[in-house]
Order: structure tokens, then C-alpha cells, then sequence
């Protein structure tokens, strides 16, 4: 393989590697830290959304983490008002039932992969959109 091509076939390799690619973080919700290991889905329910309580699922088996905003965030269970306690920054949002209020004085960056809605939400936060999107009603 000429030393172009081949060079060429691992930037390719490294940009579509698990490592690159965004994580999903699944709403747990609450005001302190969970303490059970993760089972994969969104429990839901009323809680503060920061980056220094570990109240989000990281998967089947893991320990519930904190906010970084390299993740995409999935809202289901039970709706609830989730109160931002802090500038945050998510790739995407997910809303899987009805009733979740998203509330606080912070405000929410949603980059590139915009919002998804199953259900009724309510912002009454401020929201940036970080890159162009695309709204269909």
C-alpha cells in the first residue's frame, strides 16, 4: 500500500472509531449521586442536571456518572422537572415520554444533533443551538 493511501485509511480508521464517537448518557435523575450500578435506561423523574452529580446511565453494569458534554442525554421513565445547575453543553436530547421540564437560569448548547422529542417537554431554560438545525413540526 502506497504511504498516501495508507495514511488516508487510518485517519478514516480513527475517525469512525468507537473512541471518537459520541456517548449516550441516559437521564437517571435525582440530586445526589447514584450509587447502584447502571441498567441501561433512562429511569427519568425530577433531579438537578450539572456536571458534578453522578445521575446518569452509562450502560448495563457501569457506574452512573456525571455530566460531560461530549454525550448526547436520553430522557425517559418517569418526566420530571430537570433543573440545570450550571452552563451545560450536550451533543443531542432525547425526550422518550411526556412531561419533562427543563428549568434554570444556565444556559443549555445543543450542538449538531438537535432535539428529538417522543414526547412533551417544556423548556423554560435559555437554549444555543451550536451548529445550523433543522426543526420539523
Amino acid at each position: 500500500m502506497k504511504p498516501k493511501i495508507l495514511l488516508i485509511a487510518l485517519a478514516a480508521a480513527n475517525l469512525f472509531s468507537p473512541s471518537t464517537q459520541a456517548a449516550v448518557l441516559y437521564w437517571g435523575g435525582g440530586t445526589v449521586n447514584i450509587a447502584a450500578n447502571c441498567d441501561g435506561i433512562s429511569q427519568g423523574e425530577s433531579g438537578t442536571w450539572d456536571t458534578g452529580i453522578s445521575n446518569w446511565d452509562a450502560g448495563s453494569g457501569l457506574a452512573h456518572v456525571s455530566w460531560a458534554k461530549r454525550y448526547g442525554a436520553v430522557s425517559g421513565g418517569t418526566g420530571g422537572t430537570v433543573t440545570l445547575g450550571g452552563a451545560l453543553t450536550t451533543l443531542c436530547l432525547t425526550f422518550n415520554v411526556d412531561g419533562y421540564i427543563i428549568t434554570g437560569t444556565s444556559i443549555l448548547t445543543i450542538k449538531s444533533g438537535g432535539i428529538v422529542a417522543n414526547g412533551n417537554t417544556t423548556f423554560n431554560a435559555p437554549l444555543k443551538l451550536g451548529t445550523a438545525q433543522s426543526w420539523i413540526c
